[in-house]
């Protein structure tokens, strides 16, 4: 649950990143830009919340961050006459087709739902939270985001995180367990890709990645049940 609040965070991160030079050298030029912060830091709040044990309060960050992610989605599809001024809104087809495709937006709504039985039954929380805040910049560069635009480090670099973490077995299998959660979004947001048709299109994956992605989700699975067995009977 935490691994999908950090790849959140980081996704809202590097949307940030994306307009904030924009920003700060020609000023603000669409409401939207203003709410790309504000759902970093509160997508950063539920990470420190959860992280923390504050389970109901990382819910509702959770919650928030989704609401104001979809907003920005919205704001950012607005349309406007360049010669009347006038504002075509989305219809809300595009929208959802938009963010279901959106493999850093599915890690809210999965978080939300595996943190709802904590609220019932909490289970101890960490003190080192900043450990988890310093994992959303590596994420950003580790895992599918806006910012391998620029780098250009994916597939490579998620298929290192799954093998890391299924070597990672032999030390903690929760982790191993989470990494494969993790892969849940990417999955979804392949699957919502083949739907719109968009796979083999110029810069969209397609099968092979959509497989390895399965296959690597399977494996890390298995092996984090079969290692957290192990290590309840050592």
């Amino acid at each position: 649950m935490l691994l999908l609040l950090v790849y959140a965070t980081a996704g809202s991160l590097a949307e940030t990143g994306r307009v904030l030079p924009r920003m700060v050298t020609d000023g603000v030029e669409y409401p939207s830009e203003l709410i790309y912060p504000l759902v970093t830091v509160i997508a950063a709040s539920a990470v420190v919340a959860v992280a923390g044990g504050r389970y109901v309060l990382g819910l509702l960050a959770t919650l928030s961050a989704l609401a104001a992610a979809l907003v920005v989605l919205r704001l950012v599809l607005v349309g406007v006459d360049s010669v009347t001024g006038e504002r075509h809104y989305p219809p809300l087809e595009l929208i959802r087709a938009v963010a279901m495709t959106d493999s850093t937006l599915w890690p809210l709504p999965l978080a939300a739902l595996l943190m709802v039985p904590l609220t019932l039954w909490p289970a101890p929380g960490t003190r080192r939270f900043v450990a988890w805040l310093l994992a959303v910049p590596v994420a950003v560069f580790l895992l599918p985001t806006d910012y391998d635009v620029t780098i250009g480090l994916q597939p490579g670099a998620t298929v290192v995180v799954m093998a890391g973490f299924l070597l990672w077995v032999a030390v903690d299998a929760r982790a191993t367990i989470a990494a494969g959660v993790l892969l849940i979004p990417l999955i979804i947001a392949m699957l919502s890709l083949r739907a719109l048709g968009a796979w083999g299109q110029p810069g969209v994956l397609g099968a092979t990645w959509f497989w390895t992605l399965v296959t690597g989700a399977i494996a890390l699975l298995t092996a984090g049940v079969l290692g957290l067995r192990r290590q309840a009977r050592a």
